[in-house]
This record gives C-alpha cells, sequence and structure tokens, in this order.
C-alpha cells in the first residue's frame, strides 16, 4: 500500500512518502507554513508538493485527543480536522497514529474507509452563508418533512435558520414589478418545535455565539439517517460542558421526528435545566433576494 505519513506543527508540515507501508520512506518533503493563509490554505500546499506521486492513505502522526475525531490539530493557536481536510482534497483515507497502533494498519484504514462511505461531516463554527450550506447539507427528512440541520439552540439571525418543511405546505404571493406580475412560491417554514437548550444553576439559559463555543462537530450518518452535533461548550461563569444533539426523521409515522439531547458537565457540579419550546415567531427570510418582494 502507498501512504504518506504527515505531521504538522507551528512552523511545517513534515511529509514523507511510502512506496509500501512497511518500507522506508523514498521522499520527504518539509512544507514551511505560511502564516499568511489559513490553515486549510497551507494544507493546499501538500496537494501541490505531492502532484505526480500515487498513494492510497495517509496517516496523521499527531492529532490531538477529541471525543469526535482523532485527526484534529492545533496550529498557531487555530484547529483543523486534517482527516476531512485531506479526505476532501486528495480523496483517500486519513487515519490517526493512535488508531494505527490501536487497530493496526490495515483494520484503521478498513474502519475510516467505510466510515467515510457513510456520513458527511462538518468541523469548526461557520458563519453567515457558509453555515447556512451546512445546514442545508445536513438536512433530515422522511419525504414527508424536512428538518435543516441547524444547531437546536438555534434561533434564525444572520448565521443561523431552522427551517421545518412540509410537502405541500407552501405559499404563493404575486408583486407588481414595472407593470409586470412576478409569481414567488416556496415552501414555507413552518413553527420550530425542534428548539432545545440549557441553562446552570438557573443562569440565563445557553445561547449559541462564536464565543461560548469551544469546538463543534457536526456528522450525518447516511446509513441510519441520524444527524449527531457534538459542542465543547465554555460559559462565561466558566463552566465547561459537553453537548451532544441528535436528530432523525420517522420512516414509519411520517408526522414524528426524534430528539436526543445530552448534556456532560466537564469541570464542575450542579444543576442543570432543560428548555424546550415550539416558536410560533418564524417567518420566511432567508433568501435575500426575495425581500424586495415581501415575506411569504
Amino acid at each position: 500500500m502507498q501512504l504518506i505519513r504527515l505531521r504538522i506543527d507551528n512552523e511545517a508540515m513534515d511529509i514523507a512518502y511510502h512506496p509500501e507501508a512497511d518500507q522506508a520512506a523514498t521522499a520527504h518533503y518539509l512544507i514551511a507554513y505560511n502564516p499568511d493563509q489559513g490553515i486549510g490554505e497551507n494544507l493546499e500546499n501538500i496537494k501541490v508538493r505531492l502532484a505526480g506521486l500515487k498513494f492510497e492513505a495517509a496517516i496523521l502522526e499527531n492529532g490531538l485527543d477529541y471525543p469526535f475525531s482523532d485527526t484534529i490539530v492545533g496550529v498557531n493557536y487555530d484547529r483543523i480536522d486534517v482527516g476531512l481536510a485531506l479526505t476532501n482534497m486528495l480523496n483517500i483515507p486519513v487515519v490517526s497514529r493512535a488508531a494505527v497502533d490501536r487497530d493496526g494498519l490495515t483494520a484503521a484504514i478498513k474502519a475510516k474507509t467505510t466510515y467515510l462511505k457513510w456520513h458527511l461531516d462538518y468541523y469548526g463554527q461557520y458563519d453567515g452563508v457558509r453555515n447556512n450550506g451546512q445546514e442545508a447539507m445536513l438536512t433530515i427528512g422522511n419525504g414527508y418533512f424536512g428538518l435543516r440541520g441547524a444547531y437546536v439552540e438555534a434561533r434564525a439571525d444572520e448565521n443561523n435558520y431552522p427551517g421545518t418543511y412540509v410537502a405541500g405546505v407552501f405559499d404563493q404571493e404575486t408583486t407588481k414589478i414595472k407593470d409586470h406580475d412576478v409569481v414567488n412560491e416556496d415552501l414555507v417554514n413552518l413553527p420550530n418545535a425542534q428548539y432545545m437548550t440549557f441553562g446552570v444553576d438557573h443562569q440565563a439559559p445557553f445561547k449559541i455565539t462564536s464565543h461560548n463555543v469551544q469546538d463543534v462537530y457536526r456528522s450525518l450518518d447516511l446509513k441510519t439517517g441520524i444527524l449527531t452535533t457534538t459542542m465543547i461548550v465554555q460559559l462565561s461563569s466558566g463552566h465547561l460542558l459537553q453537548v451532544k444533539a441528535q436528530k432523525i426523521a420517522n420512516m414509519r409515522d411520517w408526522h414524528r421526528y426524534n430528539l436526543r439531547y445530552q448534556i456532560t458537565p466537564l469541570n464542575f457540579s450542579g444543576n442543570l435545566q432543560i428548555y424546550s419550546e415550539i416558536d410560533g415567531s418564524v417567518v420566511n427570510s432567508n433568501v435575500t433576494r426575495y425581500n424586495v418582494f415581501g415575506r411569504l
């Protein structure tokens, strides 16, 4: 098996090419890290430097120990899932040194390859259009209704747009523009019944912000239909928690979906409150070009 081994730190990306897994490296690359570029842009340099080489897998030597992925690295106070990034870039499985030591190289690569066939994953918190796109890609449904893959703790704003859509529930509006009737017909975003959040020791309920979410990993299992969102949250009080939300659409009873919400305190003991509601204040406002026509 042809593979590469890589180690990524603040200064450089160290890559070794092995024509066979059990043979010594025949090529070695040290790619200096460009501080003026983001981590993702620096990883693109790997693709350029390795152009022309054939390899089937990669081993990350210095992945961090995280509960949701073992191929995350920290570089210059930022983090990236190198496994996700290189898989998307090079179309190869990326396994951690820890997985290889635990399971063996062949088994680790087989397990990761099987996982990749059925999972759509995103690591990190993003704003605006990029997050809206991820919400759309992570939609779950059963043919009758669909739920956008928004955080269950989110309300509609410039970065998040929880959506519940049902087949046949739509609205039509006609607007006269320069003596022409412009007709817009769209599925209607229904009241949000998936809203759920928590509080600690009766403090204010948790809200999604870039300041209190330390890490987030979203994974849609296309085989089971389960969307799992795992967050590491630090509140202004210093409380650190792991928050895990799962959603699935019921394929038998088309009018039902299920949520599982798990809160794990990581550095304290105390009281937890869980809040849920049906938000009826939803408006259909996430398509900018429709704003000139009035909201549907």
